[in-house]
């Protein structure tokens, strides 16, 4: 009993897998008929959220899955991603925007997602960490 708004990926925690995960965003992103703007929006935080899964949450284990879902609703889509992680605190995350972090090569990342998303929820669970970013389809 799947939705049938709902769409699934799962794939080794390796960063060359990054472009499989781009081109089903792409996919969802004409499904969900976005925008040019939108879609490349999509992209960029759903990317931004499967680099923290498969570099931070399962250290490019490739035996460790990452799981990303995709829900189509009317006004927003639902983007979950899960690996298996202990999860951290967001609160703890240097601001990137002060000058002692400016030239650090990470701690983007979680700006962005807050940035762009209506929402963003984190969820520690048994067999992992959760991600889950609301994304507007509204246009502004």
């Amino acid at each position: 009993m799947m939705n049938e708004n709902v769409y699934q990926l799962s794939f080794p925690s390796d960063p060359n897998e990054l472009p499989e995960v781009e081109l089903f965003a792409e996919k969802i992103a004409d499904l969900a008929k976005l925008t040019e703007d939108q879609k490349g929006t999509l992209g960029l935080i759903v990317t931004e959220a499967v680099n923290n899964s498969i570099y931070h949450g399962n250290h490019c284990d490739r035996n460790l899955l990452v799981h990303i879902q995709f829900e189509i609703l009317p006004s927003e889509i639902i983007i979950t991603v899960k690996d298996s992680g202990k999860g951290f605190d967001p609160t703890l995350i240097p601001d990137p925007t002060q000058p002692e972090n400016l030239l650090k090569e990470h701690g983007r990342g979680w700006l962005i997602l807050k940035h762009f998303c209506k929402d963003v929820i984190t969820e520690v669970v048994d067999d992992g960490f959760i991600t889950r970013l609301i994304f507007s389809r509204s246009e502004g």
